[in-house]
């Protein structure tokens, strides 16, 4: 997967696209990784592929869901900034610097 994972990743890059971290699949499916995958999220971070993180409720109790998982992969596969969409322009903001409050 890892030559799949390469190309998709530096097409992404020319593309200048993003993706995110989504965690509805953690809650909602009996799977064992994350969407994306821990080594495709690696890949992504070394080809300096945007993300963002999503819990992709479906419900309002679900808003938020494993955010600080979907963080946490983050820093752990290199990355250092996330992508926030405001009035349809992406600002990316330094891990460190970004004011994330999770709703409860």
């Amino acid at each position: 997967m890892l030559p799949l994972y390469r190309e998709v990743a530096a097409e992404m890059t020319r593309s200048g696209v993003g993706t995110e971290i989504n965690t509805g699949l953690a809650y909602r499916y009996p799977v064992a990784e994350g969407c994306p995958s821990p080594l495709f999220l690696s890949v992504l971070a070394e080809q300096g592929v945007p993300i963002t993180l999503s819990s992709d409720s479906h419900f309002p109790d679900d808003i938020g869901r494993l955010l600080d998982e979907a963080l946490q992969a983050a820093l752990e596969a290199g990355y250092q900034q996330l992508r926030f969409i405001v009035s349809e322009s992406p600002i990316l903001c330094r891990l460190a610097a970004c004011p994330i409050i999770w709703y409860e």
